[in-house]
């Protein structure tokens, strides 16, 4: 079965509230709950062949809000980004934010209760595990008994020390990039990315303090040796697989020692052998460990989504062969790959600022799930066409859905309510159709060919055209991805290694597109006159559209 996940982010995509305000506080401008996850979104997601849902934001993190009855209080203006604040700033491992309760005395068992009505649909649950970074308010209140907090026990006069939890810049207090109100730290802890100064810039992750898993930035050391961080992350893990969460994906994986990962997923599977968890990885050379520790799936940022990002936006790779590279460096362990065109640090397909409609990221998205078995991610709002280009606050204007803020997100609405228009719908009906294509076995466990190597020599396939063949027991689907403006011909050059590769033979064939774009026609291979096989049609391919052709040999 092919793994597909949906990341919702929760706080926004399933926010009902009618009217919100920039900068809104949760009073203003509310928050979706457990409980939106219902009957009709979960039947929503399993239209899109979902058995994965990564609810983004669960695991309570600084805000300004402030929950007197539940002993919470409203973080520092100056360390929170946003409102509602960044949910990669952890403040509590073991709580969950109030918001997303419709009860927040009972956040606990309303996430149980949702978990539990997603597994009854078949449908598995993961949360984000943020190991890298906490919160400089971080206080572990809901701990478990006995449960030590971070840096109860740190030295603060030693800069890098293996008992500590916390970097430290003794003598020297934080000084922040932004207007600082009444918040102190001294001596100041270095910064979740690395920044080891006490003047973080506004760039920097500066509403975080870093994590110490045995790595001395000040030193080259060889052997990376356990600290107490080490215990108390794997009690996280397992405090949360016990409530009942299914996996994990590892925020920052490349930034934790590979030991650590070594270490603690051994000992998570001993109890929990199934468990999932997904590096955020975004160095290749990681790639080979992090599958050796046990991840089940690795990121693939830095291969097949840079290099369509840089075929549409012409920044870098503007070749689209390297698709193939890209596919190629992965090849051994490309099913461990995920494969994705939206999360919640990109930029949304639809956005003026990268595809620029719904209808070209749709063929960006066919591209980048339809060369091989990796599993898919879907970003809410994504099979809407959602352009994150309201006005929300803190985020301003950078075509990302805000994680920042308390914010809803229209089309979400318009789905709950079924008013979508009729272009979303569109929309979301070829969404559908790309992913039961997609999960059918000639896509999940069939072969790939492609073939701009056999075509190098035509300015339509070294340009924004890719071609590829998906093969299965004598099943063939041939996909041909335009990711230019203008119209191509469907018409190329095939080899022999191609046709022995793949199994396909010389004749003719009907040709009828499974992406509902209401093409169909003939696909006649021959030898041309250099005795080189050929691929002819009589069919021509709309910029920004992938097409998969299924292929029906003619008598």
């Amino acid at each position: 079965m092919r793994i597909v996940i949906y990341q919702l982010f929760l706080r926004s995509f399933l926010n009902k509230k009618d009217e919100t305000q920039p900068n809104g506080s949760f009073a203003q401008n509310g928050s979706g709950t457990f409980f939106d996850i219902d009957f009709e979104f979960i039947t929503h997601l399993k239209e899109l062949k979902v058995n994965v849902l990564w609810i983004t934001g669960v695991i309570r993190h600084a805000s300004t809000e402030y929950w007197p009855n539940l002993g919470i209080d409203a973080a520092s203006t100056s360390i929170v980004k946003g409102k509602a604040g960044s949910p990669y700033a952890i403040c509590d491992y073991f709580d969950i934010n109030p918001y997303l309760a419709q009860n927040p005395e009972k956040r606990i068992q309303e996430l149980k209760d949702c978990i539990k009505l997603l597994k009854e649909n078949g449908i598995k649950t993961i949360i984000d595990f943020v190991p890298n970074h906490v919160s400089r308010i971080y206080e572990s209140k809901n701990a478990p008994k006995g449960f030590v907090d971070f840096g109860i026990n740190d030295k603060l006069n030693e800069a890098f020390d293996l008992k500590n939890d916390f970097y430290y810049l003794p003598g020297q207090a934080l000084m922040l990039p932004v207007e600082q109100d009444s918040f102190i730290e001294y001596p100041a802890k270095a910064t979740g990315n690395n920044c080891f100064k006490a003047n973080p810039n506004p760039h920097d992750w500066y509403e975080t303090v870093k994590l110490n898993y045995g790595w001395n930035p000040y030193h080259n050391q060889g052997e990376i040796k356990q600290t107490p961080v080490w215990e108390k992350m794997l009690l996280i893990l397992k405090y949360w697989l016990d409530i009942g969460v299914d996996g994990f994906r590892c925020d920052m994986a490349d930034m934790i020692p590979i030991e650590f990962w070594y270490w603690s997923l051994d000992k998570v599977r001993i109890d929990y052998p199934d468990a999932l968890f997904i590096a955020e990885s975004y160095t290749m050379d990681n790639y080979a460990d992090q599958i050796g520790a046990g991840f089940n799936y690795l990121y693939d940022k830095v291969g097949v989504y840079n290099t369509l990002e840089g075929v549409i936006k012409s920044g870098y790779n503007p070749d689209i062969q390297k698709v193939s590279e890209a596919i190629n460096f992965t090849w051994g362990f490309r099913e461990q790959m995920l494969r994705f065109t939206e999360n919640h640090d990109e930029v949304r397909l639809a956005s003026n600022l990268f595809a620029g409609s719904a209808e070209s990221g749709l063929a960006i998205s066919a591209l980048a799930f339809g060369t091989g078995p990796e599993a898919i991610m879907l970003y809410a709002g994504q099979e809407l066409g959602e352009k994150a280009d309201e006005e929300t606050g803190y985020s301003g204007h950078d075509g990302k859905s805000t994680i920042y803020d308390f914010a809803i997100i229209k089309l979400a609405q318009n789905l709950v309510n079924k008013t979508l228009d009729s272009y979303s719908l569109a929309i979301l009906e070829k969404y559908k159709s790309l992913m039961a294509n997609l999960t059918l076995p000639i896509f999940s466990l069939g072969g790939f060919y492609a073939l701009g190597y056999c075509n190098e020599h035509l300015g339509l396939i070294l340009g924004k055209t890719y071609i590829w063949l998906r093969y299965y027991h004598k099943e063939y689907i041939l996909c041909i991805s335009n990711l230019a403006e203008s119209k191509v011909e469907a018409t190329f050059y095939l080899n022999e290694h191609s046709l022995k590769e793949t199994g396909l033979q010389i004749g003719n064939y009907s040709l009828v597109d499974l992406l509902a774009n209401n093409q169909s026609g003939e696909l006649e291979v021959i030898h041309n006159e250099n005795e080189r096989p050929y691929g002819k049609t009589d069919l021509q391919i709309s910029g920004f559209t992938t097409s998969f052709f299924i292929l029906k040999k003619l008598a």
